[in-house]
């Protein structure tokens, strides 16, 4: 195995303890009762300075401009941007002030069309969310 596809597999791998700490994290600003301008506020500074290439690993990272209000920062070896958001089920996501309302929903369990409803989003976009940030709930074991 060549040295790219084991620094592909070591990110592969981060991303995946990330994202579950990441989602560990959420769940504990929603039960807390925060306002939703700090949870998104909390979200944003996780990016903030950088060290490490999500993508690759390298530890060599530079400011790369802005995109959607997050710094964007660049990899000096595999020469692919990152934010605070990449890796995370929230990235490339849009409507950033719905995102907690709908979690709160998701939490609570209501419909796909429910949710949507009282958000104020799509349902399309509803059931996307509710894929993207793993919030299906698994169909109950039958007793036989």
């Amino acid at each position: 195995m060549d040295r790219n596809a084991i620094a592909t597999r070591a990110a592969a791998h981060e991303q995946l303890r990330f994202s579950e700490l990441y989602s560990e994290q959420l769940r504990a600003l929603l039960d807390s009762g925060t306002p939703l301008a700090q949870c998104l506020q909390a979200i944003e500074d996780r990016g903030k300075g950088m060290h490490q290439c999500p993508h690759c690993g390298h530890e060599r990272l530079y400011r790369h401009g802005y995109g959607g209000g997050l710094q964007r920062y660049r990899c000096r070896l595999c020469r692919k941007t990152c934010n605070a958001l990449t890796n995370t089920p929230l990235a490339f996501l849009r409507l950033r002030g719905k995102w907690l309302p709908f979690l709160e929903c998701a939490l609570r369990a209501e419909s796909v069309r429910g949710a949507a409803a009282s958000v104020g989003i799509h349902r399309n976009t509803s059931f996307r969310w509710r894929k993207r940030f793993g919030a299906q709930q698994e169909p109950a074991a039958s007793g036989e």
